[in-house]
C-alpha cells in the first residue's frame, strides 16, 4: 500500500514498515520515528549493508557473481566480522576468486589500513 514499505524475511511473508517513519504500526499514530530507507536494487547495494543484515550466504553467493559494484575495503572488514566462520570463510574465498589474488591483497592492505587507523584514536 501507498507510504509503507515491506521488508522480506526468512518467513513467507516479510513485515511491513511505514515509509513516513513513524514509530508505531497503526493508522492514528502520530509519533515520528527514523524514515525506512531504500537502498535500492539487490545488486546496486553495498556489500557490508547486506553482510550487516545477516542476508543469507546463498544472496551473498548471487551478489558476488552479479554484482557491478566495486568490492571496497569497508566491505571486506564486514565480512570478516561475521560470527559464523564457515560463511566467512567462503565469502572471502568468493571475493578472492572474483577479484584475483593481486585485487583481493590490495583489498586487505586497504582494510589493515583502516583497521590501524580505527585501533590509533
Amino acid at each position: 500500500p501507498e507510504g509503507w514499505l515491506e521488508v522480506p524475511t526468512n518467513g513467507a511473508q516479510g513485515i511491513w514498515v511505514k515509509v513516513n517513519g513513524s514509530a508505531q504500526t497503526d493508522e492514528k499514530s502520530t509519533k515520528q520515528g527514523l524514515p525506512a530507507e531504500d537502498l535500492g536494487d539487490f545488486f546496486e547495494m553495498r556489500m557490508r549493508d547486506l553482510v550487516k543484515g545477516h542476508a543469507p550466504v546463498c544472496l551473498l553467493k548471487r551478489w558476488i557473481r552479479r554484482t557491478t559494484k566495486d568490492v571496497t575495503a569497508e566491505d571486506l572488514l564486514q565480512v570478516r566480522e561475521m560470527d559464523n566462520a564457515r560463511a566467512r570463510f567462503l565469502i572471502e574465498d568468493l571475493l578472492f576468486r572474483r577479484l584475483g589474488g593481486d585485487g583481493f591483497s590490495k583489498l586487505l592492505d586497504e582494510a589493515e589500513v583502516i583497521t590501524k587507523k580505527f585501533q590509533a584514536r
